[in-house]
């Protein structure tokens, strides 16, 4: 199945956690799953969050995911964002890169449950005044839980994490999503996810959102992401009216099919 990296995005630019949070494939939220030992998964996307106030795209961003052990994943990912506010001209350049390691501690097979932890930082080398960085140190900390139903054909997850603003607590927030992965066919995933970003100082408004896309196994070793969402509320606050991704995922050569 496919591989729910994080953070349809990362979202967390969009609504809150950083702009590299456009970064996802394609949900914004992660599962245990990892890569698998000397195993690599690269992802490359063109996301795009539409707001009251601007359009942000990422053109194109890239993720990339190497497993040293079975059970861990290291993130690197790094966008070139497009940023067109409505009442200024566009401006091109490099984003926030986020940075992450994921170590699953709890395997299905043996307790029931995947269970993980996937720490992000992400680091603010975007220009800010041209809308292209958020400016701030973060740190993420969040934690994952998922089980495969119905002979692996559902796959169910849930994260809940913490993100910290180092240059100013008052924006510190949390996130929790829930998320599903069903396959329909051979080669073909239906996936979906409800989240929600909470500001408990009331510096940013809480948002809900959904994301529903599909993945496509287009050959072995190669897989087509789409997704699309928008948050539950009508935007007046500046919450994302679309958010959209389409991308690529290529794996390992000789591993085959699609990963979570």
């Amino acid at each position: 199945m496919l591989a729910v990296c994080g953070a349809v995005f990362a979202l967390a630019a969009a609504i809150g956690l950083s702009s590299s949070a456009l970064a996802g494939c394609p949900l914004a939220t992660n599962d245990p799953d990892t890569p698998g030992r000397n195993e690599w998964e690269i992802n490359v996307s063109h996301n795009i969050e539409r707001t009251r106030s601007e359009l942000i795209q990422n053109v194109p961003n890239l993720n990339l995911n190497y497993g040293f052990f079975e059970n861990d994943q290291w993130k690197a990912n790094s966008p070139l964002q497009l940023a067109a506010p409505s009442d200024d001209r566009q401006h091109l350049g490099i984003g926030d890169i986020q940075l992450g390691w994921k170590y699953r501690f709890l395997e299905e097979d043996e307790t029931g449950f995947g269970v993980s932890i996937y720490p992000q930082l992400l680091v603010p080398i975007g220009n800010e005044s041209l809308g292209l960085g958020n400016g701030q140190t973060e740190l993420f900390l969040p934690a994952q839980i998922g089980n495969n139903l119905f002979d692996d054909t559902l796959f169910v997850y849930g994260e809940v994490g913490y993100n910290v603003v180092f240059d100013d607590e008052s924006q510190n927030s949390f996130y929790y999503g829930v998320a599903a992965e069903w396959k329909v066919r051979e080669k073909l995933e239906l996936v979906g996810e409800v989240g929600e970003f909470i500001f408990p100082r009331g510096t940013e408004p809480d948002d809900t959102f959904f994301n529903l896309g599909i993945t496509y196994e287009l050959r072995e070793n190669l897989s087509l992401l789409v997704s699309a969402g928008r948050s539950f509320h009508d935007g007046s606050r500046g919450e994302p009216q679309l958010l959209a991704f389409v991308g690529l995922q290529f794996l390992t050569p000789g591993r085959g099919g699609m990963r979570r």
